[in-house]
């Protein structure tokens, strides 16, 4: 998939505060908005001593990794055999996600639960037992996605529940370096656009820090009635596009 950039910037503003010999100069009402202007992005702090400003960079990638839950649900008047049943059908989708070339690193318990079906009152006896078990599995090879989900949920047979599916980047550092780029050419930008607007030249980079990039977001709960719809064994399986963000703030003085 062809990579695109996309990005955005928020200036965040400030109350404006001016020093001119020594004299501090007191708040004043901000002027009307021009028309067009987004009042989400028109903020920036302006000082006698710099401009400061911030900005997001963001690019779009292709994930590279197919993270999904899958669990086995067991119901039994008996906790032992409700408990061993669902052990028994996890045990059936793990082997089956190695059979398929998953790494053992790459698949994980995630849950496990035992109780009483249903929500009896305190006074109740329970009409029987649930067993629930979820394992979290990596996927990296994308083109044999659907044909691993679909040999993992055959394995848990009637027990089988597929939980969440979620992509991400398996390593992202090539884009952030593009969206740091992206962020810093869109600071400098506004920055020199404030300095002009002032009749002053934009000077040296006085301090600048970084937000935490943002990357995959967590899996997505997937529907149960698209958990296995399709006559080839469920539904089809898209990667699509992940986002890389980066959020800076920089100060130039001004000459």
């Amino acid at each position: 998939m062809r990579r695109t950039l996309i990005v955005s910037a928020a200036v965040v503003l400030a109350a404006a505060v001016v020093v001119l010999g020594g004299v501090l100069l007191g708040d004043r009402t901000a002027p009307r908005e021009p028309a067009g202007v987004d009042a989400a992005a028109d903020e920036a702090e302006l000082t006698g001593e710099g401009v400061t400003v911030e900005a997001v960079g963001t690019v779009e990638g292709t994930p590279d990794v197919l993270t999904a839950q899958l669990g086995v649900h067991v119901e039994d008047p008996s906790v032992s055999e409700a408990y061993e049943e669902a052990g028994a059908a996890a045990s059936s989708v793990r082997d089956a996600l190695l059979d398929a070339g998953i790494d053992e690193d790459d698949v994980q318990t995630a849950q496990l639960s035992v109780g009483p079906a249903g929500r009896p009152s305190p006074d109740e006896e329970p009409e029987g037992y649930e067993a629930t078990t979820s394992l979290q599995a990596d996927i990296r090879d994308l083109d044999e996605a659907g044909a691993i989900l679909d040999d993992a949920v055959e394995a848990a047979g009637d027990h089988a529940m597929l939980r969440s599916l979620g992509f991400s980047l398996d390593d992202d550092a090539e884009l952030a370096d593009e969206a740091r780029e992206a962020a810093f050419d869109e600071a400098r930008a506004k920055a020199e656009q404030y300095a002009a607007l002032a009749d002053q030249s934009l000077g040296s980079l006085a301090g600048l820090s970084e937000s935490a990039h943002a990357g995959a977001a967590p899996p997505e709960p997937v529907p149960e009635e698209e958990v296995m719809e399709d006559d080839a064994g469920g539904p089809p399986i898209e990667p699509g596009a992940e986002e890389v963000e980066v959020r800076i703030r920089a100060t130039w003085a001004l000459d």
